[in-house]
């Protein structure tokens, strides 16, 4: 959904991650909600749900068409570069921040939950996440 932080902060995204048009849909229906409410979730959108259909069946022609049971929607967090971040909070060290997972959150919850927690109890990391660490 288009808001006025999206407007502000949107050009970084669009340049430095390429973003296939044809996946780009704008709702200007909440330009003007209050970011606050944590109550909102963005609406189902069926056209992507009939596109990726769509694309199944192309992509796996002989495969009985799919059919859709259920839905969700939910926003998906990515920064510019598409790296997330799990680091200690820069000035406040007892909080460590993990964001920004580009819709494999879920998948990726049980690992990440590992790691924050090492983290916060100082013990040595199994993986390398340099490349994850806060950047401005």
């Amino acid at each position: 959904d288009l808001t006025w932080r999206y407007i502000l902060h949107g050009k970084k995204y669009f340049t430095e991650k390429k973003i296939p048009k044809h996946d780009l849909s704008i709702n200007f229906k909440h330009l003007f909600r209050n970011e606050e409410k944590t109550e909102f979730m963005p609406e189902i959108n069926n056209i992507h749900i009939h596109l990726a259909k769509k694309r199944f069946s192309e992509i796996f022609p002989d495969v009985e068409p799919l059919t859709v049971k259920r839905s969700w929607s939910e926003y998906i967090d990515f920064l510019p570069d598409s790296l997330p971040i799990i680091d200690r909070h820069p000035i406040f060290k007892n909080i460590v921040i993990a964001t920004g997972f580009s819709g494999s959150g879920l998948a990726l919850g049980p690992a990440v939950g590992k790691l924050v927690s090492d983290i916060l109890n100082n013990k040595p990391l199994n993986l390398d996440i340099t490349k994850f660490k806060y950047r401005k």
